[in-house]
């Protein structure tokens, strides 16, 4: 069964969504590097919002600052990321894909993206090893649905039924090529009938669409069904904060834009009574408050070139022998 949301839990989703897209804003200004994630809140907020703190978050590299602020990672740490500080997670190394372990997330280990996958099928594998009643939830985007990762891990969650649930946010763009040059079947979940495991696509523009499908798949996850869950969404910016766009403008006739989540959430909130039009606001003030006061503290550590990056920063110290 997927968790009944309450009025707090639409609230709180609500203000988190929001601050992603502003804090995420800001970032695109600090780095052109930045992945933006403008028009994909609803479905990560969504996705992850249902885990347990003893289950494990492993978001796609677009998205991952909220995902790691709903973990307990502080803003201006995560702000340090985009400017290469050293006080952020990473130590000024990578500047999207670092989080605190400690806080069950399972970071983005290198440039490559695919072994994430293998990764998180991992954690699962020790759960289910330890007889744990935890799961992951492991986001990714469609153009790593092509790799072989993806399917040796989605083969070993099926053969030994893991607690895991894998979402593909489908935003129709690999970098720049659009999905129906590189998916041979548009319908990504499809796959999930291959490796015994339950498939579903939904609107992952749509925060209520989200939420129900992953939670009742972390659910079933910890009986020990994975799930292969498609959320069909949309990339309004470029594939790096940089990255001008230029490609689009030969495929508008196969493009499929959805609609922005936020307005879309904030017309059914007001809808319900949850939230009125000055509540809605207040969040939107707070957001840019809490991304200044971070960005400014952020600008002011230091630079990883100043304090260095030395073994000690790579490699575990040794164990003390007894």
């Amino acid at each position: 069964m997927s968790r009944t949301l309450t009025d707090d839990d639409l609230r709180e989703m609500h203000r988190l969504m929001v601050l992603s897209r502003v804090f995420d804003k800001a970032c695109c200004e600090l780095s052109n590097n930045w992945f933006p994630a403008e028009g994909e809140e609803a479905s990560v907020v969504g996705a992850f919002y249902g885990l347990d703190p003893a289950d494990y978050a492993a978001p796609h590299y677009r998205g991952t600052h909220i995902v790691y602020h709903m973990r307990g990672a502080e803003l201006w740490r995560l702000a340090c990321q985009a400017l290469a500080k050293a006080d952020s997670y990473t130590g000024g190394r990578g500047f999207a894909h670092g989080g605190p372990a400690d806080m069950g997330l399972l970071p983005w280990l290198g440039g490559d993206i695919g072994p994430q996958i293998a990764q998180a099928t991992g954690a699962a594998l020790a759960f289910k090893y330890r007889k744990e009643r935890r799961v992951v939830v492991n986001a990714f985007g469609d153009g790593m649905s092509t790799r072989g990762d993806f399917h040796e891990a989605l083969n070993l969650a099926g053969i030994h039924h893991l607690p895991i649930v894998y979402i593909v946010h489908n935003n129709q763009w690999a970098i720049s090529t659009h999905s129906t040059r590189f998916l041979a079947n548009q319908n990504v979940a499809e796959h999930a009938r291959a490796y015994n495991m339950h498939g579903e696509s939904f609107d992952g523009n749509d925060l209520f669409a989200t939420q129900q499908t992953v939670s009742a798949a972390i659910e079933r996850a910890r009986e020990g069904r994975p799930s292969l869950l498609e959320a069909r969404t949309w990339r309004v910016r470029g594939h790096w904060a940089g990255d001008k766009v230029e490609y689009r403008e030969h495929l508008k006739d196969v493009m499929r834009p959805q609609p922005d989540p936020i307005p879309r959430l904030e017309e059914e909130l007001e809808r319900r009574g949850v939230l009125k039009g000055a509540d809605l606001q207040r969040h939107w003030q707070q957001a840019q408050e809490q991304t200044e006061q971070a960005i400014a503290k952020a600008q002011a550590a230091p630079s990883s070139e100043v304090v260095g990056i030395g073994l000690d920063k790579v490699f575990m110290p040794r164990a003390q022998e007894a």
